[in-house]
């Protein structure tokens, strides 16, 4: 789902041992907002209440995420798993970092399309095939011959050719200009176009993100993350 989308290296099988040990927790924090726990990747399993502890709390200073649950109780061998998925909600509702985060990638794509949302703007899927089109470095001019009255072909045509970039089918076309589908499906969907890997130029899906990346800036150090992979 989101969790495993803005984790795209981990195997997340669970929600209550695969967060137990804080690695998990500092990256999924380090992913909405670079630069805070730089160190993620490298962090010892075993120090489980000290990497806990420390990403909690940068998320509740951060982004407001109450600490629904003591780091204590989530660093034991099986967490209760109401309390870990009550609280890992808190990263992805409607108001949520991960929401403004993926807002703000989007922008910075298609800043032409002015989207606010995970649930009208792309309906007719005329701003899925313009994302598509920017991830895979020009290689859907497709989109431009678009007819917005016909949504479902859009989508079918956009979402095919996004799987050749990696980017896996997690809903269907049908399910993407559903007007009832709800935002955190729509988000787990887009999530994934950052991590796109355009055949012929793999460096083309390589980006960019933190603070520092844009405004003008120079020779001040900051924190930022480089997304994508390159096969």
């Amino acid at each position: 789902g989101w969790l495993q989308a803005n984790l795209p290296d981990e195997n997340i099988k669970n929600i209550t041992t695969n967060w137990n040990d804080g690695v998990r927790l500092s990256g999924l924090v380090n992913n909405l907002k670079p630069g805070l726990i730089p160190n993620h990747s490298t962090l010892d399993p075993n120090n489980a209440l000290n990497n806990t502890r420390n990403a909690m709390d940068l998320a509740e200073e951060h982004f407001g995420i109450p600490q629904i649950i003591e780091p204590e109780n989530l660093c034991v061998p099986s967490p209760d798993e109401l309390s870990v998925m009550t609280y890992l909600a808190y990263y992805c509702n409607k108001e949520s970092p991960g929401k403004n985060a993926l807002l703000d990638w989007i922008h910075a794509k298609i800043p032409q399309r002015k989207i606010s949302n995970f649930t009208s703007d792309w309906k007719d899927g005329t701003a899925l095939a313009c994302l598509t089109d920017v991830v895979s470095g020009g290689q859907f001019p497709d989109y431009e011959d678009m007819d917005p009255s016909d949504p479902l072909t859009n989508a079918m045509k956009t979402m095919d050719f996004a799987e050749t970039l990696g980017v896996p089918k997690v809903i269907t076309p049908e399910q993407f200009t559903d007007p009832t589908l709800d935002p955190i499906s729509m988000m787990t969907y887009l999530t994934y176009f950052q991590y796109a890997i355009p055949s012929g130029n793999p460096l083309a899906g390589i980006s960019a993100a933190g603070p520092g990346i844009v405004g003008d800036k120079a020779n001040k150090e900051t924190n930022f993350v480089i997304r994508g992979r390159i096969p």
